[in-house]
Order: structure tokens, then sequence, then C-alpha cells
């Protein structure tokens, strides 16, 4: 493993809270990726994690196999969901909001689709340094809560559009997350959105395994009982589908029986869940 992520000339990061939590995706994802039977392969996560200056031991003593595997099927929930999407929409336009080190338009591209990044500037500064934008891909260095990254996004109705965001709302509040998704509906009319979430248990749980890695500043708050209540939000803001966040996830024999009972445990209790709404139109 050390001699795998070791490289010379190392980018050095400094970020805390919130923000820190976009190498646990990252160590994941590469750490899958070395395997003999990889459940996605993202060698972009091999090649950042070879860059970053970073302390890649204290993610490993807080976090075993299937810790990192729920960052995996993560991962593959979204690359499949984006994939079904651009089938039916080949040219659409891709928004992953609170991207950090994600790698998904690697794995996802179809040659057509207009895709962006959206983070902080500190973030957005990190990632500028590990690849570099195209004229298909780009990068928004703003907060998802300041609205004027609207004005960024090339979108064409007919084309379609979908905004994704994997382990980025849970630390915003509920109000926030009104006026985000309302603002949504208001400027992009036939959008569709998939996001996880967590319940109020799965906060719980979210929360003090985050804590074991060694990150204890970046606390969860928003949780979602029930989808429907998001609905009422804005009549313009239709559920497509609510699902656990295992649910889609074959169970085979290259997972160990303690992934597998973790994952149905997890479906069992809803500690966690997809949302996809789609963003009706007038």
């Amino acid at each position: 493993m050390k001699e795998i992520f070791e490289e010379k000339d190392k980018i050095q990061i400094k970020l805390d809270g919130v923000q820190e939590t976009l190498v646990l995706p990252l160590w994941g994802r590469a750490l899958e990726s070395i395997k003999p039977n990889p459940i996605i392969e993202d060698h972009k996560a091999l090649e950042f994690i070879k860059k970053i200056d970073y302390d890649w031991n204290k993610i490993g003593s807080g976090y075993d196999d299937d810790g990192a595997l729920s960052y995996i099927f993560r991962a593959k929930s979204l690359d499949d969901a984006i994939s079904s999407y651009i089938e039916k929409h080949p040219n659409a336009t891709i928004v992953n909001i609170g991207a950090g080190l994600d790698t998904t338009f690697t794995r996802v591209d179809n040659g057509y689709i207009r895709w962006y990044d959206l983070d902080l500037p500190e973030v957005i500064n990190l990632r500028s340094k590990l690849m570099r934008e195209t004229n298909r891909m780009r990068f928004i260095s703003k907060s998802v809560l300041d609205f004027s990254w609207f004005n960024n996004i090339v979108f064409k109705k007919e084309n379609g559009i979908f905004f994704i965001a994997g382990g980025v709302y849970h630390y915003f509040n509920q109000e926030d997350m009104k006026k985000l998704f309302c603002a949504m509906a208001e400027n992009f009319p036939g959008g569709e959105h998939i996001f996880d979430i967590v319940s109020k248990f799965g906060k719980f749980l979210s929360n003090r395994m985050v804590k074991k890695a060694g990150n204890k500043s970046a606390p969860m708050n928003w949780f979602v009982k029930n989808a429907d209540n998001i609905a009422k939000w804005d009549k313009r803001i239709q559920i497509v589908e609510e699902y656990s966040y295992y649910s889609k996830i074959e169970r085979n024999t290259s997972i160990q029986n303690s992934m597998i009972w973790k994952m149905n445990m997890c479906d069992k209790l809803k500690a966690a869940k997809y949302i996809h709404i789609r963003f009706k139109t007038a």
C-alpha cells in the first residue's frame, strides 16, 4: 500500500472540518482500485492519492475494508444513476455538487456530456493542481448556497440536466436545503437530481464513524425521514424514487459476510438512502 501511494513532489493540502472529509471517499476508491477484481476501477483516484501529501495511515487506522466499501458503493450507485440518465439524454449537462476530489466524470463520460464540478474555492484550487479543465469538464469555485453558480451552467432544456451530490447535504441545515431546492426548481425546469442522505439514526452512526477516522470537526446536521417532506417544499419538486442505500447493490461472494450484514442492517433500519427528484415544468 505504502509503495503504491508514494510519489515525489507531493501537493500539500491544508483542509479541515467538512473539507477534510473529501479525502475519505478518495482513499476508498483508490484502495478498491488496487484489488484484483475491483467493484469500480478508478485510476484517476490512484493518481490523485499518489500526488497528495496526506497521512493516509490516519484513515487506514480508523477504517477497515468495510468502511471503504461504503464509499465504493456510493460511487457505483451514482455512476449507475448518471449512466442511466445519459442513455436517454446523451448531450446532457451534469453538475457534481460538492465535488471534492471526486473523479466520476472520468468513469461515466460518453464523449458528449457537459460536466461541472462545483465546490468551495479552496477545494477547487486543490482540484486544479490535480487535473485540468477541458471544453466539456469545468470547475465552479463557489459555495452551493451562492446561487450565482446557476449562471455558470450551460443549460439547454432539450438536452437535459442532471445534478448529483454524494455525501454533501448532510452538513447543511434543512432551511438552506429548502432554499436551494426551490431555487433549482425555478432555474432548471425539467432537471433531475439524485443525492444520498441519512436518517436521524444514520446521522448518529455516520458522525461516530467520521470521528473514529480522525475528523472531529465535521458533524452531520441534516437528515430526512421521508422524501415526501421534501416534495412539500415546492409544487415543482417531484419524487422520482426513494430507495435504501444498499438496495441496488448485488450481494455476491466478493463481499465479505461482515459487510453484507452491515448492508442489510443499514437497509433494514433505513439509516441511509438515495432520493431522486425531478423539477417539474410549470
